[in-house]
């Protein structure tokens, strides 16, 4: 009968997180350890945690697509824009910020490299590097306006006092969050900055 294997602290291969943060990488290793280690809990408020995050997502989707119908751009296409004007330039980290896989970011920045919105580096063969020009940074801040032109045209429609609780509402389930996965606000961008180091 073979032996379990069972990775703990003492488990060279098993570094603890420590720190009142971890980073969006350490958040991965620690998702794949967890489904593996952790008991099974309450599933049903996890499934139920996931469909409010992803409501969420679609009310998002939404506001882009009216950005999509008014613009050139794709919403990939704009978060990647977006990504490029902070200062993260490397596919793989443009990925992680912005929830995309390397080669899906490399194709997407071929397609804007060939509209002459952005400029790439290559090393052999592929991009590792990328920035926006000037016809990139003027279309990116035609996009943005038309997103915030879209969502004030909605809110427009609703009573400020309702505006106001969501956004309140919005402020305290993102602090929650953040505090129950251990995750503080300036660690959502600690992964794609890290770009200088080539982590």
């Amino acid at each position: 009968m073979s032996t379990p294997i069972v990775t703990g602290p003492s488990d060279p291969l098993v570094t603890p997180v420590t720190g009142p943060g971890v980073t969006g990488a350490e958040l991965a290793v620690l998702a794949r350890r967890e489904l593996v280690s952790t008991p099974v809990g309450d599933l049903d408020t996890a499934v139920e945690v996931l469909e409010r995050l992803n409501k969420l997502q679609v009310l998002g989707t939404f506001l882009q697509r009216g950005m999509e119908a008014m613009t050139s751009l794709r919403s990939s296409q704009f978060m990647i824009l977006k990504a490029i004007e902070g200062d993260v330039d490397h596919p793989r980290h443009i990925g992680r910020k912005v929830g995309m896989e390397t080669g899906a970011v490399e194709l997407t920045l071929v397609s804007l490299r060939d509209k002459g919105l952005v400029t790439t580096r290559s090393d052999r063969d592929h991009i590792v590097g990328s920035a926006l020009t000037d016809p990139g940074r003027a279309i990116l801040t035609q996009a943005e306006a038309m997103q915030i032109r879209a969502t004030d045209a909605l809110l427009q429609r609703a009573d400020p006092g309702d505006v106001a609780e969501v956004l309140d509402l919005l402020d305290r389930a993102v602090d929650r969050v953040h505090t129950i996965i251990g995750l503080r606000p300036e660690d959502e961008d600690l992964a794609a900055g890290a770009g200088a180091t080539g982590c």
